[in-house]
């Protein structure tokens, strides 16, 4: 298995333990047409590479930052303290609620926050 189908491998398989779902219901969640998409993306004895397009519809599924959200907030960096900030507005913009914050949002926007900035440590 390639390093990169090892990485995609290990993150649907994460995904979809924390989620509590079958690859079916993921693959329907995300709109992807075939559950076959996700079985042989972690299958060790198949070769083939996820699309971007079918990693960016599954983050959006699982409600978590994708590899187009990190390429966008590495496109937009100019100096760590603007990049932060840059970072920050994008996720609010992007995950906070449509009509003001309720219940557990801040909770829930606090566990984005801290998934996206992990990616950068």
């Amino acid at each position: 298995m390639m390093k990169q189908q090892k990485i995609i491998a290990d993150w649907l398989r994460s995904i979809r333990y924390k989620m509590g779902i079958s690859w079916a219901e993921l693959a329907r969640k995300a709109d992807i047409k075939a559950a076959t998409t996700l079985s042989r993306a972690v299958d060790r004895n198949y070769s083939s590479i996820m699309s971007v397009r079918n990693l960016e519809a599954i983050a959006q599924a699982a409600e978590i930052p994708s590899i187009l959200d990190f390429l966008t907030y590495q496109n937009k960096v100019t100096c760590s303290e603007e990049a932060d900030i840059i970072m920050i507005t994008t996720i609010l913009e992007k995950y906070g609620p449509r009509n003001g914050w309720q219940g557990n949002d801040v909770r829930q926007l606090a566990s984005i926050l801290i998934q996206h900035l992990s990616l950068y440590k």
